[in-house]
């Protein structure tokens, strides 16, 4: 694990003040999730231990959320792809996709820090 957390390394280069909190978890999220599977086996990525949510159902909904919440800031609507976004977001992951999961959320984290250096705070 990092040594601090994202606030305390100070601003995000091109985000205005009032978005800093926001660009910080974002950064956050990334970072730990990073931390928090590396090394998870298929089993365990796909384990549902008391019939809770797996990690591969986080991840990928956690990229969902993310995706979903900067649509609604832009005004827009959600669109079909979003819904079926949605829908597959518990399904069971293969060893093979957890790479492109991963980079899913990362690129997913990089739009919503784009859209915030291009959000006028006014």
């Amino acid at each position: 694990m990092a040594n601090t957390e994202w606030w305390q390394r100070g601003p995000v280069d091109g985000v205005p003040t009032v978005f800093q909190p926001v660009a910080h978890i974002l950064l956050q999220v990334g970072e730990s999730a990073d931390e928090l599977v590396s090394g998870l086996t298929e089993d365990e990525w796909n384990a549902r231990p008391g019939g809770v949510a797996s990690c591969a159902f986080h991840v990928r909904h956690m990229t969902g959320v993310i995706d979903r919440l900067f649509t609604y800031a832009r005004g827009e609507r959600l669109s079909a792809e979003q819904f079926a976004s949605i829908r597959a977001e518990g399904n069971p992951m293969k060893a093979d996709e957890v790479s492109s999961v991963m980079a899913s959320l990362h690129s997913q984290i990089e739009a919503a820090l784009t859209q915030l250096r291009a959000t006028d705070p006014a």
